[in-house]
């Protein structure tokens, strides 16, 4: 789906949902969106995670680095999916009753 895209049309978002259930009922679900890069051409074996290969093909340019190549301060900087839904998810569990 990716081939042949150019520029705008290779910007990438992740998007990730969480949902706590109890013997099979859903009790809260969120859904948080984010971390909006480019999904580059190239692929390199060498920088690929096992099971995450996204990883190594997602240029943030700003900072003309993949994802793997990230520090702990430049994750946590530009990582907004999971803190967006830790945040909802500790809002949830301390105001439920």
């Amino acid at each position: 789906l990716m081939r042949g895209r150019i520029g705008p049309d290779r910007r990438v978002a992740w998007t990730e949902a969480l949902a706590v259930a109890r013997h099979g009922e859903v009790l809260a679900e969120w859904e948080a969106s984010g971390t909006d890069g480019v999904l580059t051409e190239d692929y390199d074996p060498r920088l690929a995670i096992p099971g995450f290969w996204v990883y190594s093909l997602w240029l943030f340019p700003e900072l003309g680095k993949r994802y793997v190549e990230l520090g702990p301060e430049e994750l946590a900087q530009l990582d907004l999916t999971w803190t967006r839904l830790k945040v909802e998810v500790q809002r949830w569990w301390h105001g439920r009753p």
